[in-house]
């Protein structure tokens, strides 16, 4: 079995109300941590503060911008 449980699609909002659009697995529950993420707690607070998504979620995310970005991230 593979650590990723599904595919999530989310939009962060920055300024002048745009929004990013990123994709990341949402990963199973108990899976090892990713290698080179940050696991402070302020790293943690900091990014409860400026997106919607869980912190593993976010860590293991990348931004796509249009139909053909998407495709490749999918890929």
């Amino acid at each position: 079995m593979g650590d990723t449980a599904a595919v999530v699609l989310w939009r962060q909002r920055v300024a002048h109300g745009r929004r990013l659009l990123w994709i990341g697995p949402a990963r199973r529950q108990g899976a090892p941590p990713l290698r080179g993420a940050a696991r402070g707690p302020m790293a943690r607070a900091t990014a409860g503060a400026l997106v919607p998504v869980p912190y593993d979620l976010l860590l293991a995310s990348r931004r796509v911008n249009g139909r053909r970005r998407l495709a490749a991230a999918l890929e």
